[in-house]
C-alpha cells in the first residue's frame, strides 16, 4: 500500500557559513591578446567542422536524389507491367 504523504511545511532560515578554506595558487596572467587568439582559433575549427558537415549533407541529398529517380523509374516500370 502507497504511502500517502503530507504537504511540506515552510523552509527554514539559511543557516551561518563555514569558515572559508585556505586560497588556492596564484594562476599565471593572461594577456587579452591571448585569449581572443584562442577565441578566434576555435571559431576557425567551428567553421571548418560547419564546412565538412554542409559538404557531408550536399552529398548525402545527392545520393536521396538519386535513389529517389531510381525507385520512381522502377515503380513506372512496374505499373507498365501489370
Amino acid at each position: 500500500m502507497a504511502k500517502k504523504t503530507e504537504q511540506r511545511g515552510p523552509r527554514g532560515k539559511t543557516g551561518a557559513r563555514g569558515r572559508t578554506g585556505p586560497a588556492g595558487p596564484a594562476g599565471r596572467k593572461v594577456q587579452r591578446a591571448e585569449i581572443l587568439a584562442v577565441v578566434d582559433d576555435q571559431f576557425v575549427e567551428v567553421r571548418q567542422n560547419f564546412k565538412t558537415q554542409l559538404e557531408h549533407t550536399t552529398k548525402i541529398q545527392r545520393q536521396l536524389d538519386d535513389i529517389h529517380g531510381l525507385l520512381k523509374k522502377l515503380i513506372e516500370q512496374s505499373s507498365y507491367t501489370r
